[in-house]
């Protein structure tokens, strides 16, 4: 809100200087002709223009403060939520992450298989070329073979390492999952708490003004006793006067 306003003062400031140096223009420079009527009209534009971002202004504020009146409790919320959706974000990114290595992880598996044909090719051949008596080719095909062996090794060791480190991503994932859900229930549960507090204290408050009601009728009661009291007084003064 405050970043907001502030633009909006920014964008103001920078139409009410344009506005003034085209107003100023129009009565300093040519009185008539096109380019006077195009700066004049332009300057009274920037003017309007203005004052709308000034009304939209004072009315945010208007908003802002009554929506602020009505709940009190609204920043409070707002902060709960906010360090929510926070927590949210970093799942998302988590999660981002997890597929990364879910791909890598499929990826070396796949060339781990595309190098175990390889290899079992490299060993047929050198079979087929030792039974044909062809050493060269045969000693060949095992260098070939011990090369893919190697890089075969290098996979499986990356592949452990994504492995790994997708466990680590996945326990962080699960971990956030568990905070934002018991962040959620927290902030829901403050949130009754709050409701529930501020209809008691209404209960409270109507409490005290029947009281206050039932005290009025006592003295009503007393007051109407007086006088029927008076009354019966007053009569049986006359009586004993007449005898």
């Amino acid at each position: 809100m405050e970043g907001t306003g502030k633009k909006i003062g920014g964008f103001f400031a920078m139409l009410a200087v344009v506005a003034g140096i085209l107003l100023l223009t129009g009565v300093i420079g040519p009185k008539t002709g096109s380019m006077a009527k195009i700066l004049h009209g332009v300057g009274i534009g920037c003017v309007v223009v203005g004052a709308v971002v000034v009304l939209l202004v004072i009315t945010i504020v208007i908003i802002a403060f009554a929506t602020n009146k009505d709940d009190p409790d609204a920043e409070l919320k707002a902060g709960a939520n906010q360090v929510i959706s926070d927590r949210k974000k970093q799942l998302s990114k988590l999660k981002s992450q997890a597929s990364i290595m879910k791909m890598n992880v499929s990826s070396t598996q796949s060339k781990i298989k595309s190098l175990d044909a390889r290899i079992e090719l490299c060993e047929k051949n050198a079979e087929k070329y030792v039974a044909a008596g062809d050493d060269d080719n045969a000693k060949a095909e095992i260098t070939k073979k011990q090369e893919l062996a190697a890089n075969r090794e290098t996979l499986i060791k990356s592949r452990e390492n994504y492995d790994n480190s997708l466990a680590e991503i996945q326990r962080a994932i699960d971990s956030l999952e568990c905070e934002i859900a018991e962040l959620g229930n927290r902030r829901d549960s403050a949130m009754t708490k709050m409701k529930i507090a501020k209809v008691n204290q209404n209960v409270a408050g109507m409490d005290d003004g029947s009281a206050l009601d039932e005290d009025a009728f006592d003295k009503l009661d007393e007051k109407a006793q007086y006088e029927e009291d008076y009354a019966e007084s007053m009569k049986e003064l006359n009586r004993t006067s007449k005898y």
